[in-house]
Order: C-alpha cells, then structure tokens, then sequence
C-alpha cells in the first residue's frame, strides 16, 4: 500500500491539491456562468454550470468532495451574482447528497453524469420557479416555464457535457494515487 505525503500537521497534500483545484475551477465556471453567459445574447437563458461541475465532481471523485465544493461553490456563485445571502449552498448541498444516493447504485462514468444531470433539472427548475415566485409580482407559471425554466434546463444540459470532460481532465494530476471513494 502506497504511503501518502503529508505535511509536518499531517494534513494530506492531495486532498490540498484537489481543493485547490476544484477551487479553480468553480471560480472559472462561476464567473464565466455570472458575467459570460449572463450577457451572451444568442442563448435564451443563463446555464448553471456550477450545478454541472459539482455533479462531474461527484461521479469523478467521491460524496464528501461534491458535498465540500458544493457549499463553497454556491458561495462563489451568490458573491459573483451579486445577489447576497441565497440559499444556493443549501441547494447545492442537499442536490449532491441526493445525488449522491444515487450515483452510488450506478456505474462511473459519462452515463452516470448524463443521468444525473437530468434528474437534477427538475430540482433546479423548482427552486428558480421558486426565486421568480418570490420576485415577479404577477407570477405566472406558464410564463416561467415557457421563458425562463425550460430554456435554462436545456441550455444547461448542452453545455453540462463539456463540462464532464473538463472534470475529468482536472482529475488527471489524482488518477495514480486516488481512486473514487463512497
């Protein structure tokens, strides 16, 4: 069994290197997700890339690195949007231990971040009909659905899958010495 480095607080450097590149890139998707995508004019609607990195999280490495990045994404994402205090790394950490429920009856791999993705736009698509319940004063539900909810799932679930592969690509620097753990 291969002994794993540590520094002199016995902290472990790989789980350091993974924070720090997962903190990399939810900062780059948060920011291209708030200020790019925002303002590109030939989308109908805002992708939630951050939602797609944590579920190529998941699937890639293992629940307590989704669940860690998860609450420190949706922060990223609140302070970039401008929005304050939301509820996103409540969202966010509650989809992945869903999520992660059961991405453990399934096998690794593209297949299984495809699934999931789709079975969390439903989860997104409530809390955004919720956040426009909330806002808009003559809410209309169809409105949403037809403008807002359906373009942004679909918008989502297109860019979700390069965003697979840029996971996985972050998870080259690990592959020798970390294996996906539950």
């Amino acid at each position: 069994m291969a002994r794993r480095k540590t520094n002199r607080r016995g902290l472990d450097l790989e789980v350091g290197k993974r924070v720090c590149v997962y903190g990399i890139l939810l900062l780059i998707l948060a920011s291209a997700q708030c200020s790019f995508f925002a303002r590109l004019h030939i989308l109908p609607a805002t992708p939630d890339l951050i939602l797609c990195a944590l579920l190529a999280i998941l699937v890639l490495d293992s629940t307590p690195a989704a669940a860690i990045a998860a609450v420190g994404g949706g922060i990223l994402l609140d302070t970039l949007g401008g929005v304050g205090v939301s509820w996103s790394p409540l969202f966010y950490l509650a989809l992945m231990v869903l999520m992660s429920l059961l991405a453990s009856k399934m096998l690794q791999g593209f297949a299984a971040y495809f699934v999931l993705l789709l079975l969390s736009l439903p989860f997104r698509a409530g809390v955004v009909a919720l956040g426009l319940w909330r806002s808009v004063t003559d809410f209309s539900f169809t409105a949403a659905l037809r403008e807002v909810i359906l373009p942004e799932a679909i918008v989502t679930l297109v860019l979700g899958i390069p965003i697979y592969f840029l996971g996985k690509l972050c998870m080259l620097p690990f592959a020798s010495t970390y294996r996906r753990g539950r």
